[in-house]
């Protein structure tokens, strides 16, 4: 099984559609079992989609504008590669004040249910601090995947406000009947001792410490938006499984060595 996890920061990137067609060819070349996608934005004033392309919607209620971009990385990949990926999306917050921003799952089987989890103590969409995870369980695959996008160990206000996202994520995986893999940008760095990397070790297997073998290691390359001033590279989007896997492979891809990035993320996949 492959699975692909990256942070697409979709609309706010140079050459945008040059790089959704790498992912594209990304995705066709190494045909993963899913994918998980953050930072997948719409613009607040683009007109609704009623049937949105093979889209799963289960128990989750949202609306599909048409441009979305899990919807046309979708759509390229029927039309260009006749690769048939099913999808959801999630909508989280207001995003620079002119995108509904959200977190897309997209999987090659038909998933069985899609839901939408609100992790976050504010329930606001106009509020950033809002976050909104997407769980998906798949009739052919013995796991559930979720794509998240959490919040900083410390708020820019000084509020530590990554542990209580930390708990709703353990509780809700306490609820599935599957193992879990956690899949996306944590905003909280593997090297940041005490701090949420370490909280989320006390439950949960990194799978790229697992990995036998590893190709990369950094999925951020210095200062990108929420990263204002960093200088160091940082390992902050993960795949965490709440039971050990034996992972042949961790790899990180368009990170600007073999790959040239799509996004101010670097995407992280796995083997296994």
């Amino acid at each position: 099984m492959k699975l692909l996890t990256l942070n697409t920061h979709s609309w706010l990137e140079d050459n945008q559609e040059e790089k959704m067609h790498r992912i594209a060819k990304k995705i066709h070349d190494e045909q993963f079992d899913v994918i998980a996608l953050q930072e997948v934005n719409q613009t607040v004033e683009a007109e609704v989609v009623p049937l949105p392309f093979h889209f799963y919607s289960s128990d989750v209620k949202t609306t599909i504008k048409a441009d979305n971009f899990a919807l046309l990385l979708v759509r390229y990949l029927h039309e260009t590669y006749h690769d048939d990926y099913y999808w959801s999306w999630a909508y989280n917050h207001v995003g620079y004040d002119r995108f509904d921003e959200g977190v897309a799952i997209l999987s090659k089987t038909k998933p069985q249910k899609v839901q939408a989890h609100t992790i976050s103590k504010i329930i606001d969409s106009n509020d950033y601090h809002t976050r909104v995870v997407l769980s998906m369980e798949s009739e052919s695959l013995p796991y559930t995947f979720v794509s998240l996008h959490t919040s900083w160990w410390l708020s820019p206000e000084g509020e530590i406000t990554f542990p209580y996202e930390a708990e709703q994520l353990q509780q809700l995986a306490n609820t599935m009947n599957h193992p879990v893999l956690l899949m996306g940008d944590f905003n909280n760095p593997s090297q940041k001792r005490n701090e949420g990397y370490d909280l989320m070790m006390k439950s949960w297997y990194d799978t790229y410490q697992l990995a036998k073998k590893k190709y990369g290691e950094f999925t951020m390359g210095g200062e990108i938006a929420g990263w204002e001033g960093q200088k160091e590279q940082l390992r902050i989007d993960f795949i965490l499984a709440n039971t050990t896997l034996s992972i042949q492979s961790a790899s990180i891809c368009f990170d600007g060595n073999d790959e040239a990035p799509v996004s101010d993320h670097f995407a992280y996949m796995i083997e296994f």
